[in-house]
C-alpha cells in the first residue's frame, strides 16, 4: 500500500507502471484501481484536491463555502450528518486543510473528546479537556487560533506533519458544549482572525442556529 499525501506526490508507480491521468483517483479514501489487470487488486490510499476555482480573497471563500453548506444542510436535523458535510465542504475548499473535523464532547466520560467525523490523517481518539489545542478549546470555551502548534504547551502531535492549528468551540442552541471543530495544516502561521470569525460564525449557524 502506497500513502499519498496532498503535494508530496504527482505520480505513483506500481509495477514500473505509472498512475497519471485517468488512472489517479482525485480523491481521499481507499480505492480500488480499476484499470488493467495488473492493478486488479492494487489499493492506493489517495489524497483528496481541493477545489481551485473558489476566491483568492479568504473571507470572499469562506463566505461563498457557507453559503453553499448551508444550502446543502437545509432541514437536516442530524448532528453526525451536519458534522460529517462541513468537514467535507471545508476541506474541498481550503488547500491549506490537512486534517479537518470535530472532537465530540462525550456525554459517558467527565470532561473528555471522542473523534467525530473528519477528513484527513488518523486523529487521535480521545482528548481531555485542558490538554493541548482541542482540549484548550473545549476548556476554555473560546477558539485557539495556533500559528505554531509546537511551541503551544502540551501539544497532542496526532500527526508530526501539522504545523499549525485552529480549534473553534461547537455550542449547541442551549449553550451547551457539543464539540470542537478542530483544523490543521502543513505551514506556520496559515490560520487568523480571519479563519476564527468565518468558523466562528459558521458553527453557530449549523449547530446553534
Amino acid at each position: 500500500m502506497a500513502l499519498m499525501r496532498r503535494g508530496h506526490a504527482s505520480s505513483t508507480e506500481f509495477s514500473g507502471l505509472p498512475l497519471t491521468g485517468e488512472r489517479r483517483p482525485r480523491f481521499r479514501g481507499l480505492s480500488t484501481l480499476c484499470a488493467p489487470s495488473v492493478f486488479a487488486s492494487a489499493v492506493i490510499l489517495m489524497s483528496y484536491v481541493a477545489r481551485s476555482d473558489r476566491p483568492a480573497d479568504k473571507a470572499a471563500r469562506y463566505a461563498e463555502v457557507e453559503a453553499e453548506i448551508l444550502a446543502v444542510l437545509d432541514g437536516e436535523p442530524d448532528r453526525v450528518a451536519r458534522m460529517a458535510t462541513v468537514s467535507s465542504m471545508l476541506a474541498d475548499a481550503f488547500e491549506d486543510y490537512f486534517w479537518t473535523g470535530f472532537y465530540v464532547v462525550d456525554s459517558t466520560k467527565q470532561r473528555e473528546l471522542v473523534v467525530g467525523p473528519y477528513q484527513g490523517t488518523l486523529g487521535c481518539l480521545r482528548i481531555p479537556f485542558g490538554k493541548g489545542v482541542c482540549g484548550a478549546a473545549a476548556k476554555t470555551g473560546r477558539t485557539q487560533v495556533v500559528e505554531d502548534v509546537h511551541a503551544f504547551p502540551g501539544h497532542i502531535a496526532c500527526d508530526g506533519r501539522s504545523e499549525s492549528e485552529i480549534v473553534v468551540p461547537v455550542f449547541d442552541r442551549q449553550g451547551e458544549l457539543v464539540a470542537v471543530f478542530d483544523v490543521d495544516a502543513t505551514r506556520k502561521a496559515v490560520f487568523d482572525a480571519v479563519d476564527a470569525e468565518a468558523l466562528e460564525g459558521l458553527m453557530k449557524k449549523v449547530f446553534a442556529a
